[in-house]
Parts: structure tokens; C-alpha cells; sequence
């Protein structure tokens, strides 16, 4: 187990490893902040922009989803660190918007983790209100060390 500086610590490397390496996960959550992490937690907070909106004007279902996919696999890495693991399930149900201006709190932890497979559930909150915007379950594959997820034709 962590104690909370060296989950902290972690938590806040294995973020920025994730989104030194450019794509999809560099453009959009360098921005979280990560407010706690360890033993298989996280707590992020990140403030919704215009770029983030959807064509109502509120956060992104995608966004949501990508939020809770990052955050609560780098919770489970923070244990887990030389483990690969593959998402095999992301269940969402979106419960109240998030608007343009608001800041969220990204909260994500390890429900059970079993020989090949780990469960986490994540909840986004609008940080001043406090409503629950999103309520997540997440499911992942743990694949031996040294998997390729991606054959390279070189």
C-alpha cells in the first residue's frame, strides 16, 4: 500500500508518462490536476472549456467517457504499474450536465481486481454544486507483461 505522498507522487507520474507520448490522451487530459491517488484511487478535478463542449453547449458525452476511462485506469496503474491492461467494458449513465465555466471532480476507484480482470467505478461531480454529472463502471483485461496490443508491419 501507498501512503497518500507516495500515492500522490505516483498517481501524478503515471499522468504525465500517459500524456508525454502525444495523441489522443496528450491533447486532452493534460489539463486534469490530480487532487489524491493511491491504493487503487484517484481524485482529479478539471475545469470544462468551450473546447469541450457538445453541440448543446454542455461537457461532451465523449469526454466524459474519456475521463473516466484515463482516470480510473491510471488509479489502477498506480498499484498495478507494470501491468498492461485493456478496456473491455465502459458503462456510462449521464445524469445532469456540466456546463461551460464549471469545474469537475473525476473520482475513480478499484472495486475488485481478480487474476485477469479488474473492475472500477468512477464518479464526476460538478465541484461547486456538488450534483453528480456522471456515474461510470469500468472493465478491464490484465494481460501478461511484454503483451503487443498492436503487430508492427516494420
Amino acid at each position: 500500500m501507498a501512503d497518500n505522498e507516495e500515492g500522490l507522487r505516483l498517481s501524478r507520474q503515471i499522468k504525465n508518462q500517459r500524456t508525454s507520448l502525444g495523441g489522443f490522451e496528450a491533447n486532452n487530459l493534460k489539463r486534469l490536476r490530480i487532487l489524491s491517488g493511491g491504493d487503487g484511487n484517484m481524485v482529479c478535478e478539471m475545469d470544462v472549456l468551450p473546447s469541450d463542449k457538445n453541440s448543446h453547449g454542455t461537457l461532451h458525452g465523449g469526454m466524459i467517457c474519456t475521463l473516466a476511462d484515463a482516470v480510473s485506469s491510471w488509479a489502477f496503474h498506480v498499484v498495478e504499474r507494470i501491468q498492461v491492461s485493456v478496456s473491455t467494458d465502459l458503462h456510462v449513465m449521464f445524469m445532469k450536465p456540466a456546463i461551460v465555466g464549471s469545474t469537475i471532480v473525476i473520482e475513480a476507484r478499484t472495486v475488485k481486481r481478480g487474476k485477469k480482470m479488474v473492475f472500477l467505478e468512477v464518479t464526476i461531480k460538478d465541484k461547486e454544486k456538488g450534483f453528480i454529472v456522471a456515474k461510470v463502471s469500468h472493465s478491464k483485461m490484465i494481460l501478461d507483461v511484454g503483451t503487443k496490443l498492436v503487430k508492427s508491419k516494420l
